[in-house]
């Protein structure tokens, strides 16, 4: 359903699917503030950092297979291309390291640039 709160993540399913594993972590890890797509929100998304790196992979593994690959082509997907759609802890742990003195959520015009 369509929410003031925040934006919907099924605005555009690519972005989920195709988008960036690392920006999609640095996200969960350390929240979002500012306007997206424009528009500002009354909260900012939360840092969930303090949950570990299995969680972590979980929670965006199923964000990216879930919302980001279509029904009818779910099931087709071959093995050897779900490592390019799921999340390991290893991927986690990589982003959490080179991001670890940060202490405030990003703005996507960080995120763009690809900034720690």
């Amino acid at each position: 359903l369509p929410t003031n709160v925040a934006p919907s993540l099924m605005s555009d399913p690519r972005a989920i699917f195709m988008g960036s594993k690392d920006t999609l972590i640095r996200i969960v890890l350390h929240g979002l503030t500012g306007p997206v797509k424009g528009k500002k929100y009354p909260t900012d998304m939360p840092a969930m950092g303090a949950n570990n790196d299995e969680w972590v992979a979980s929670v965006l593994s199923y964000l990216r297979y879930e919302l980001g690959v279509p029904q009818q082509y779910a099931n087709m997907i071959p093995p050897k291309f779900l490592p390019q759609i799921l999340e390991s802890p290893e991927e986690i742990k990589k982003v959490r390291d080179a991001t670890a003195g940060r202490n405030k959520p990003w703005t996507k015009e960080e995120l763009e640039k690809g900034k720690n």
